[in-house]
């Protein structure tokens, strides 16, 4: 996303064009390569987007930056795994305990912070799926 706002530079500069200059405030996705370890000595490489906001007098360019993850990939979805496992554990606890339980949600990775739960806005989201298979009178269970 780009967020652009024309501020007017003082003192009336102007390019080779005569056009007068402006500085744009924008907000640029960069693409960023982050190397995890995996178990038996191999590497997988993620792609994650990293924002970066300035003043810029001219094009933008983008570029990738590779980066090494301070923990291994396990490690990083493994900080995930509590928030899967209470949300499990509490819905199996019911009062009618459902035969399924789904838990759908985002993981973002980063190279400092390793994985965490992807937010829309201020808000984390989590698509919760829990069904029941009812059976017909005297059928096993």
């Amino acid at each position: 996303m780009i967020v652009d706002d024309r501020i007017r530079s003082s003192g009336g500069e102007s390019d080779e064009n005569g056009d007068h200059a402006y500085r744009h405030l924008v907000a640029v996705a960069v693409a960023q390569l982050i190397e995890f370890a995996v178990g038996g000595g191999q590497s997988i490489i993620v792609e994650a987007e990293d924002s970066a906001a300035g003043v810029v007098t001219r094009g933008i360019g983008t570029h990738s930056i590779a980066a090494r993850a301070s923990q291994s990939f396990e490690e990083a979805i493994g900080r995930v795994r509590p928030a899967a496992e209470a949300i499990v554990a509490q819905l199996r606890d019911l009062a009618t305990a459902p035969d399924e339980v789904g838990v759908e949600f985002g993981v973002t990775l980063s190279a400092e912070a390793g994985a965490f739960i992807a937010a829309a806005g201020t808000a984390a989201n989590f698509k919760v799926t829990l069904t029941w298979h009812r059976l017909a009178a005297g059928e096993p269970k």
